[in-house]
């Protein structure tokens, strides 16, 4: 018999007679679109749901039986952090403006007293470094001078430019960045999106903040402070006249003035941490001082599992199989604007690590790998995380309905192991950022910031289209304006485009080149290509969309590469002696949360193109590169033992073609990049190669490019003579 209720909830939005097929709703649904599940419950209840394009795509994790069908409607709201509203016969799922605003405010709350505790215990760990009496000086300018020593015999005379930046070298500039961080609201750091910057100074300018307190007092001590340390480093003969090792302590002269303090906290794109940098500026431009702090607010988890929630669940053999592919490698790469670059890096007084490693992946399985080609029909998170999710349910003898944010498969598999999961990990493991309720009807799960889930949820169906085209440049330009900005190693679109569309992988990676990319993508087809040398566009006359793209690689850059104090030690080879660096022009047109957008108008766009034959490598596993030949000369070359390095395995190769996009962006005198993007393609008929086989060209390339590796000397390695410049191509 067909009854009639009446839902007199706020959850429903308006009080109203329904007719219903059923009372009740029995699903078991593993990471389904919303859209999709809703038209089930239509067909099993009789009541006319829609789902807003706001939550359509979102998967739902659901295991239920027999639950009453406004049970199941109001928990539905509460998972997807949504609102019914009705039209006309209609209940549509969406999530309007105020909603999503509300989700933001909610993570500021949030997250503004586990910033200011890891403001607290940064400066209660960095307490030692605002101690400069005269026996904290010289036992500094003691350790520093230790130290540049070390680095001199490590790496030898070759480089042009050693910087030190470390714990002993610490400069007086501390204590100005220490009061910033003691004297700015904790809720203004909080406030800070990922990505974006918030900038305070002294002098604001229309896009700035005005510093919240006067720092006028601690300024005047660093100056003190500064010119004593100076006369007592000068007096230690640790400022050489040639300025080629430049440190906190060294090179940094008598101050008379500063003309301006500015402050920039700069979040992370893809966590909680951020960057404050404390930059001193003198009335000629120069930044004396540069002090820089990371801050990491702790994650919450969702406490502790209940009683009978720590149950065991033995994942699929080909979650097992994913589980292994993910795990496979974490390195990123970083593009150094062609130069010729030679780096140490060291913690305290040894150096340690190093600079150059291939990101390790596995060949996927044909099978497996079919499957996860297509997202839109068998979701990312239907493997790990839909297993854990009905283990939770089948072992506990519950229902449940969930939604989880995407990070949450790549998460799990850097704490699974081989072949299970636990189910508590879904409480115990904090940077899941879950919120996991129980009752009579079963568990509740969804993200605990909504508005972070938001972020990096990632579009099942331009994945799709990424992975099924020809990663071709203009391809993983498409992507680049339509990704999540939540690029990271826990996010699912890098697992999936890392393994499936490598080509573009390479490119979406790199730190410097995917804003460039999304710049590319934005731009007209018939100007990303130019004919007959470079060409050059004003950034105001861009299309919109390539125009924001622009304006957030300008606001967004600083200029100088800054690595806070205490972290490591960097020697470079390249041109150029141990000046101070100037303060980019753009600093003055800095982005704000107040201030969203506007740059210089005279910034501009250059646009140019080359040609390079490169390779198209396959190694032992049958995983395809390209790589030029110089370079993989220099990584046959390395000397065996150099950390960091490893061999190539190549065993064949076939000859392709590159299309080498060249952009560079500048706004005052000070340019950005050049940032290369590459446009690899197959050379027709495919012809495949051995090292022995390749033509005579390719082959003095590789040579030279093993010449130029002969003397690289990274970390406490000590084989081979010190290091040379390398010779130009």
């Amino acid at each position: 018999m067909r009854m009639c209720k009446v839902f007199n909830t706020l959850a429903l939005v308006a009080v109203s007679a329904v007719c219903l097929a059923a009372d009740t709703v029995t699903l078991s649904i593993n990471a389904r679109p919303v859209g999709e599940v809703l038209e089930e419950v239509t067909r099993q209840t009789g009541i006319k749901l829609e789902a807003g394009n706001s939550v359509r795509g979102i998967p739902l994790f659901i295991q239920v039986k027999d639950m009453p069908t406004k049970v199941f409607l109001e928990r539905l709201l509460k998972i997807t952090d949504a609102e019914w509203d009705r039209r006309e016969d209609t209940l549509i799922l969406t999530r309007g403006n105020n909603r999503v605003r509300q989700a933001i405010d909610a993570e500021i709350r949030d997250r503004t007293p586990r910033v200011a505790e890891a403001i607290k215990k940064y400066l209660d760990q960095n307490k030692q470094r605002e101690d400069w009496s005269d026996s904290a000086v010289q036992e500094r300018i003691k350790r520093d001078l230790e130290m540049r020593e070390q680095l001199r015999r490590q790496i030898g005379d070759g480089a042009s430019m050693i910087s030190t930046m470390s714990t002993s070298s610490a400069s007086p500039g501390t204590l100005v960045l220490h009061e910033a961080l003691r004297r700015i609201p904790a809720s203004a750091f909080a406030s800070v999106l990922p990505g974006k910057r918030l900038v305070f100074s002294t002098s604001p300018n229309p896009l700035q903040r005005a510093l919240p307190y006067n720092a006028a007092p601690t300024i005047e001590q660093f100056i003190a402070i500064q010119n004593r340390v100076a006369a007592a480093m000068e007096a230690a003969g640790g400022n050489p006249a040639d300025r080629r090792v430049s440190t906190d302590l060294a090179n940094r002269g008598s101050v008379q003035r500063i003309a301006e303090l500015i402050i920039a906290i700069h979040r992370m794109t893809d966590g909680e941490g951020f960057s404050v940098s404390a930059f001193l500026v003198d009335p000629q431009g120069d930044i004396v001082a540069q002090p820089q702090a990371w801050i990491a607010p702790a994650p919450v988890g969702a406490g502790s599992a209940p009683s009978g929630a720590d149950q065991s669940v033995t994942l699929g053999t080909e979650s097992q199989a994913l589980s292994a592919l993910l795990k496979a490698g974490q390195a990123q790469t970083v593009q150094m604007g062609g130069a010729e670059v030679r780096m140490v890096f060291s913690v305290g007084t040894g150096a340690t690590s190093s600079i150059s490693s291939n990101t390790a992946r596995l060949p996927v399985p044909p099978p497996l790998a079919e499957k996860l080609s297509q997202p839109t029909k068998i979701d990312p998170l239907s493997w790990i995380v839909g297993e854990l999710l009905a283990g939770l349910a089948e072992k506990t003898g519950k229902g449940l309905m969930a939604t989880v944010p995407d990070s949450t498969l790549g998460h799990l598999v850097a704490a699974s192991g081989s072949n299970s999961l636990n189910t508590k990990i879904l409480w115990t493991q904090a940077n899941l950022g879950l919120q996991i309720g129980g009752d009579e009807h079963g568990w509740l799960i969804h993200p605990r910031l909504f508005a972070v889930a938001d972020r990096q949820r990632v579009d099942r169906g331009e994945l799709e289209r990424l992975i099924e085209s020809g990663h071709r440049l203009d391809d993983t330009a498409r992507y680049a304006t339509v990704m999540s900005a939540a690029w990271g190693l826990p996010s699912l679109d890098r697992h999936w485009i890392k393994a499936l569309a490598y080509p573009a992988f390479r490119q979406l990676d790199d730190g410097q080149r995917r804003p460039y990319l999304k710049l590319f993508g934005h731009m007209p087809a018939n100007s990303r290509r130019p004919r007959g040398g470079a060409v050059r566009f004003a950034v105001t006359q861009l299309p919109l969309a390539a125009r924001a793209a622009a304006e957030d690689i300008l606001l967004g850059s600083i200029g100088p590469m800054m690595i806070g104090e205490g972290m490591m030690t960097v020697a470079m080879e390249m041109g150029g002696g141990g000046n101070r660096p100037r303060v980019p022009a753009i600093m003055t047109r800095e982005s704000t949360e107040a201030f969203p957008n506007g740059i210089d108008g005279r910034a501009q766009l250059e646009v140019g193109i080359e040609h390079e034959e490169v390779l198209y490598a396959i190694d032992s596993q049958g995983l395809g590169d390209y790589v030029s030949p110089r370079d993989l000369g220099f990584r046959l070359g390395v000397p065996p033992g150099t950390p960091g390095f490893s061999t190539p395995s190549y065993r064949e190769f076939l000859i392709a073609d590159s299309q080498r996009i060249r952009m560079q962006l500048s706004a005052g005198p000070l340019p950005r990049g050049p940032v290369y993007l590459d446009d690899w393609s197959l050379r027709k008929p495919e012809t495949k190669y051995t090292l022995d086989t390749l033509p005579a060209p390719t082959k003095e390339q590789i040579e030279r490019g093993k010449e130029a590796a002969k003397n690289i000397r990274v970390g406490g390695f000590t084989g081979g003579p010190p290091p040379i410049r390398p010779p130009s191509p």
